[in-house]
């Protein structure tokens, strides 16, 4: 009984989509569909021409440059604890390995110029 009455609706069903494909065809056979197929693609491109204007002008949205600049700072303080990292590696070699400064500084390829990053430097913005 169960399986007659599952039957009967996938039936029902079945009848039903296949009334809904006709119409659809019907409708896609309108003398209109040219035209608005053509208003369609005219939209799509517009939209993609709206989309760079949007993105060329994103460094100018000060949320954007809100993010940007706390992704510096992000940047800056990852960069700063990196430098610590490498300065207590060179201490740790120079006093409990017994190596020389030079000795450090040429096995972890590093010269007289490196330190931390200023806050203030000008290279990060631009």
């Amino acid at each position: 009984e169960k399986s007659l009455s599952l039957i009967e609706s996938l039936n029902k069903d079945i009848i039903s989509i296949n009334d809904n494909i006709d119409r659809l065809k019907q409708d896609r056979k309108s003398t209109d569909r040219p035209n608005k197929l053509k208003r369609l693609n005219e939209l799509i491109e517009r939209e993609r021409e709206l989309d760079l204007i949007i993105e060329s002008n994103k460094m100018l949205d000060p949320v954007e440059i809100k993010k940007i600049e706390n992704q510096i700072s992000v940047n800056l303080n990852a960069a700063n604890r990196w430098t610590d990292n490498i300065y207590t590696l060179k201490r740790y070699l120079t006093k409990k390995k017994g190596m020389s400064s030079k000795e450090v500084d040429k096995m972890l390829q590093i010269d007289g110029k490196f330190d931390y990053i200023a806050d203030d430097d000008k290279s990060f913005k631009g």
